[in-house]
Formats: C-alpha cells, structure tokens, sequence
C-alpha cells in the first residue's frame, strides 16, 4: 500500500512538472513568435521604403531640392543607418549633423553625431527620422529637444512621390 502511494505521489508530481514545463515551453514559443513577427514586420517596412525609394530614385526626384523649397538649409538626419546615411548622401552640405537614441558607436565620416538625451543637438531648421522602428516614441522624444520641424522619411518620401 506504502508503494502505492509513493507511485501515486510521483506520478501527480510528474504531472505538475509537465504541466508547468509545457507552460514554459509556451511561453517561450510565444515569445519567440513575437520577435519574430515583429521582425517580419520590420522588414516588410524596409522592403517598402525601399521600393518607394527606388521608384523616386527612377523618376529623378532630387531630395535637396524637397528641403531647399521648404526653406531648410540645415538638415539633421536621425539614425545613422543605411537609410540615414543614404539621405545624409544625397542632401549633400544641407545634411549638417547625425542623430542617434542608443547606438553609442555609430560614426560619420562627413559630420558629427550626437546622441540624443546626452548631446545638446546644434541648430537646423529639420531632423528627418530614418529610423523604421518606435516612430512615434522617437519623435516625442526628439521634441523634447528640438525645435525645428521633424519629418520621417516614410512623410519625405510621400511627399516627394
């Protein structure tokens, strides 16, 4: 009857252990697919702004101009990235100066950096984000700072097109 019981005792603790591995288990698969999603979705965004950039690049839609009929001479590009150093490129002496929220390592090799939150960010007249990620958090969080106008390059690169 002792044995009985011990194999009852191990069997219900066998089963909590497999209920809560299985639980674990799911979470962790959850988690997975979550960044995984959100990943998928981040590149989707780059595929697009891509193929609308490309589309302009096509047409020969000249980014400087775009700021230069607003009445920006100073340019600021947030996110160093491939997106913002290709903008950085194609503004030419209009891009003055680099932005970055958390990559403490990110350099240019025409202008400076600064970080935001640590850096005082020097005058322009706009800071286009081109970032793909966090738009709206970004952008609240460079008002805090800025004064000027702040655009995104999906708002650019619709107004352009």
């Amino acid at each position: 009857m002792h044995y009985v019981k011990a194999l009852w005792g191990y069997a219900a603790g066998a089963m909590i252990g497999a209920i809560g591995g299985g639980l674990l288990v799911k979470r962790l698969w959850m988690e997975k697919y979550r960044v995984q999603t959100e990943q998928l979705k981040n590149t989707n965004q780059e595929r697009d702004l891509l193929r609308d950039w490309l589309q302009l690049s096509c047409k020969g839609e000249p980014c400087k101009e775009y700021f230069l009929k607003r009445g920006f001479q100073r340019v600021g590009v947030f996110g160093m990235n491939w997106e913002g150093r290709l903008l950085a490129e194609l503004l030419g002496d209009l891009a003055v100066y680099g932005v970055e929220l958390d990559n403490y390592n990110s350099v240019h090799e025409r202008f400076l950096v600064y970080r935001l939150g640590d850096d005082t960010l020097p005058q322009a007249d706009c800071i286009v984000i081109c970032d793909l990620t966090q738009i709206s958090e970004k952008q609240s969080r460079i008002r805090k700072e800025f004064s000027g106008e702040v655009l995104t390059l999906q708002e650019f690169l619709s107004d352009i097109g």
